[in-house]
């Protein structure tokens, strides 16, 4: 008889992305000893997964073993060589005693045969680009001037595709070639989007962690296992903790005193007014004021649309 195990969770969708591969693991390792069950903040993001069933507390069989699931792992990252990827299910194999072994470099988002069937959003190859930040983590945010530049660059062979939530910092790019969905779509319609993209432009983010994680559509790019992804990622986190092997991933961490001992891990740029002491006592050590008026972190600025542009080429220039 299988074990009965209920993981609960509240964090964001990018953990919960790399709590559905530990979920993958574990399933796969042990395919005949536990029911999974789960509550999140990000239900829908396991809609479709045949290894986790979703349920309450109240909905659960009795006797269901039940786990906060978290990833102490993160207070390690300077020092050990670990992804994102290892934190959930080391956190699993030292709580229930296991050996979960790793099955994939990436996390396991699945769509419904209607999902992928459905019409893509634009008959065009289209970037799906994230172009803004959180208030607890504005220290992650490129400028918006610079993500212009790069759309710009692209008028006239690319579409973008933007997102982001309303409540979070996303000011609008614009151009023939820009559609803007911020506040447009909710996980499932996020992920069909990506789904049917040529290609994700994002900092470190959800959307980083989704793209390697939602296959491609075979109809429109047949034989491709992955899409291209150019991530802006500064010098907050370790490369190895968040870096894809098949994403051009532009960071510069070890180049600033800020961050040569390692990641800074800061979460704001400038104090914001509000009530989150913990971030609001974690401010970026090496901020500057642009050309443009706005403070952002020197790891950040130094990296420009020439960047971007540039490793955008060499999927656009060879993947094909």
């Amino acid at each position: 008889m299988k074990q009965n195990i209920f993981l609960k969770n509240t964090q964001g969708v990018g953990d919960l992305v790399m709590l559905s591969a530990a979920i993958r693991d574990m399933s796969l390792t042990y395919p005949d000893r536990y029911n999974i069950y789960i509550q999140t903040s990000c239900n829908a993001l396991f809609e479709n997964n045949p290894y986790v069933t979703i349920a309450n507390d109240n909905e659960l069989p009795e006797g269901t073993f039940k786990l906060k699931a978290e990833y102490p792992l993160v207070n390690q990252s300077n020092k050990l060589p670990y992804h994102f990827i290892h934190a959930f299910r080391k956190f699993l194999n030292d709580k229930l005693n296991l050996k979960i072994e790793s099955h994939n470099s990436h996390g396991a988002i699945f769509l419904s045969e209607e999902e992928k069937q459905s019409k893509p959003i634009l008959s065009n190859p289209y970037w799906v680009i994230n172009a803004g930040s959180k208030d607890d983590f504005t220290a992650k945010q490129w400028e918006t001037e610079k993500y212009q530049e790069v759309v710009d660059h692209f008028k006239d062979e690319f579409v973008f595709v933007q997102v982001g939530e309303t409540h979070h910092n996303h000011n609008p790019l614009v151009g023939k070639n820009v559609f803007n969905m911020i506040g447009q779509t909710n996980i499932r319609q996020l992920i069909k989007l990506v789904y049917n993209s040529y290609g994700v432009i994002s900092p470190i983010s959800a959307l980083m962690h989704l793209s390697p994680s939602i296959p491609c559509n075979q109809i429109l790019y047949p034989q491709r296992i992955h899409r291209p992804a150019v991530i802006i990622a500064g010098g907050r986190e370790p490369t190895s903790w968040e870096s894809y092997s098949n994403h051009q991933y532009i960071h510069n961490c070890g180049t600033l005193k800020c961050n040569r001992q390692g990641a800074c891990w800061c979460s704001r740029t400038e104090k914001i007014k509000d009530e989150d002491s913990k971030v609001n006592n974690n401010i970026c050590k090496s901020p500057i004021t642009t050309t443009h008026g706005n403070v952002t972190p020197k790891c950040m600025d130094l990296i420009t649309p020439f960047h971007v542009i540039e490793r955008m080429k060499i999927f656009i220039n060879n993947w094909e």
